[in-house]
């Protein structure tokens, strides 16, 4: 979660200053930054952006970051290209596991389970990135404008149905073969 490129919107917070004890930060987008993450999503806007955290320690190497984000958007119709605005309120859970390194191996793709800890190499965490990862799995992928309609010219006519065509033999290229390659 740890980008190795600038983010555009960052608010690192130093993780020896977690403790077991709940603790809360507030972060909003400042206008430079509403400008870069729109760019980085593919926003025509992105008027307000804002997440709030409670920080805690579970255990010496775990660190759980609770969030709320709320975002006004605005993006192109996919039908259209109208603009479609959005107001975005959710909340999320992710968990940060110091000194632990995934390896391709350990990845266990069941879509039923708590999602895996992120591991998390450096000395903080950068809830300005949580929150716009966050953002980015919030934003809907395929906007429309509300009575936004497919024009009929653009509708693919069905497919005909195909006519029965003598029975398929799939293996007549090798009975050719097998009979001295003219299939006599």
């Amino acid at each position: 979660m740890q980008p190795a490129e600038p983010v555009e919107f960052s608010r690192p917070v130093a993780v020896d200053r977690i403790a077991s004890a709940p603790s809360r930060v507030e972060i909003a987008a400042e206008p430079a930054e509403l400008a870069a993450l729109a760019a980085r999503f593919g926003l025509l806007s992105l008027d307000r952006f804002t997440a709030s955290f409670t920080l805690r320690r579970l255990r010496k190497d775990l660190i759980r970051v609770r969030g709320q984000l709320a975002a006004s958007l605005v993006q192109a119709c996919v039908v259209t290209l109208d603009p479609v605005p959005a107001e975005i309120a959710e909340a999320f859970e992710v968990d940060f596991l110091e000194g632990h390194h995934r390896d391709e191996a350990e990845l266990d793709l069941d879509l039923e389970a708590a999602d895996a800890p992120e591991p998390l190499d450096g000395p903080e965490i950068d809830l300005g990135e949580v929150a716009a990862e966050q953002l980015g799995l919030a934003i809907d992928p395929y906007p429309r404008r509300p009575g936004a309609e497919i024009p009929a010219e653009w509708v693919a006519e069905p497919a005909p149905e195909p006519t029965p065509a003598e029975k398929v033999k799939p293996f007549a290229g090798l009975d050719k073969l097998r009979k001295g390659g003219d299939g006599s």
